[in-house]
């Protein structure tokens, strides 16, 4: 019996490269939410402001079509 049905490394590399933007750009919304939220704990301000900057980057400098769709996906967590 072969291993040609296991999923190999190349697969799981796909996998990961495909899913991790998805999820930091998903995981957005829930940060905002936070961000906003009364029980933030100190500090959070600034590490939100490090880890999505690229995001910060593209709502301020970005096409309009993604960067008003980041904020509207940013607010629905307001």
């Amino acid at each position: 019996m072969t291993d040609r049905n296991k999923p190999g490394v190349v697969f799981w590399g796909t996998v990961v490269v495909v899913a991790l933007p998805f999820l930091y750009v998903a995981s957005f919304g829930p940060a905002m939410w936070l961000f906003w939220s009364e029980w933030t704990p100190a500090g959070y301000y600034d590490v939100l402001q490090l880890i999505y900057a690229p995001i910060f980057h593209i709502m301020d400098h970005g096409p309009e079509p993604i960067s008003h769709a980041l904020i509207r996906y940013g607010a629905l967590f307001h």
